[in-house]
This record gives structure tokens, C-alpha cells and sequence, in this order.
């Protein structure tokens, strides 16, 4: 996980975010021990978790830029990398899921198009718990099953 204090600070992690996911590692738990496999990944299912609390507002452009600059590495195709993005405050909503786009310039038109959510107090575990149940499903798009990482 990264983390910035400052949403000035957000081009600092950039590199290293798009690195980690190119590096993904993967949990293969069979009935087995669970086996730790590192490989080239061409699928990915990638989703953006943004507060969209009223404390952040003022930063929600450096937040929306961060992530389209990320998008803009990956490689978005319907069989390769999928792109989700949910906001939360003291509820969560998807702005879009995993299989809603299938190219970039999709995905990338719809980012810029974000606005921001709104609301208090903030319930991270509630958001955490709805990507978890909502938004890496295999109705939502996730490929899990397929041991795509997620």
C-alpha cells in the first residue's frame, strides 16, 4: 500500500505504484502450502479506491490526475488489464466497475469526467468491505477465478 500526506506528494509514488503492479505477486492456494509465483502478468484487474470525503475536495483533481496517469500505463484491453474506480465517504459507490470499459480511452474519459462525492464521517472499513463484496466479483468483471491478480 502507498501512502502520501500531502496530495502534492501524489507524483512521488507514481513510478512506484505503476512498478509494484507491474511486479505483481501472485497467491496460488491450491489445497496445498500456499506457493508464492512471481511471472510477467498481461491481466489485471485494478481498482482505485479514492476518498471522497468533504475533507478532500480541494485535492480531488490531484487524486483524479494521479490515477489517470496510472490508467495511462497499464494496458487496458478486455483480456489484458481492467480498471475500476469506487469512492467512499461514509458510503461507498462505484463509479464504474471492472467490466464496464474494455479500452482506455474509455476508461480515461470516464476519469476525467469524475466528480467529486461528498460526504462524512469517513468508513473506510465499509469501503474496503464493499470492493471486497461488490467490486471483485465475477458480475462485476473480476477474473479471480482465472488467477487474474487483483
Amino acid at each position: 500500500a502507498q501512502s502520501v500526506s500531502e496530495f502534492s506528494d501524489l507524483p512521488s509514488i507514481e513510478q512506484q505504484l505503476v512498478s509494484s503492479v507491474d511486479r505483481v505477486v501472485t497467491e496460488i492456494t491450491p489445497e496445498a502450502p500456499t506457493v508464492i509465483v512471481e511471472s510477467d502478468i498481461t491481466r489485471r484487474d485494478v481498482v482505485f479506491l479514492l476518498d471522497g470525503s468533504d475533507t478532500t475536495r480541494n485535492g480531488f483533481p490531484a487524486m483524479i490526475d494521479f490515477v489517470q496517469r496510472v490508467v495511462e500505463n497499464l494496458n487496458v484491453d478486455e483480456n489484458k488489464d481492467r480498471v475500476a474506480v469506487v469512492q467512499y465517504s461514509n458510503d461507498p459507490a462505484a463509479n464504474f466497475y471492472l467490466n464496464t470499459y474494455s479500452r482506455k480511452d474509455e476508461v480515461i474519459n470516464r476519469i476525467q469526467g469524475l466528480t467529486h462525492k461528498g460526504g462524512r464521517p469517513l468508513n473506510t472499513g465499509a469501503a474496503l468491505q464493499f470492493v471486497k463484496n461488490n467490486v471483485f466479483t465475477a458480475p462485476a468483471g473480476s477474473r479471480r477465478t482465472e488467477g487474474v491478480p487483483q
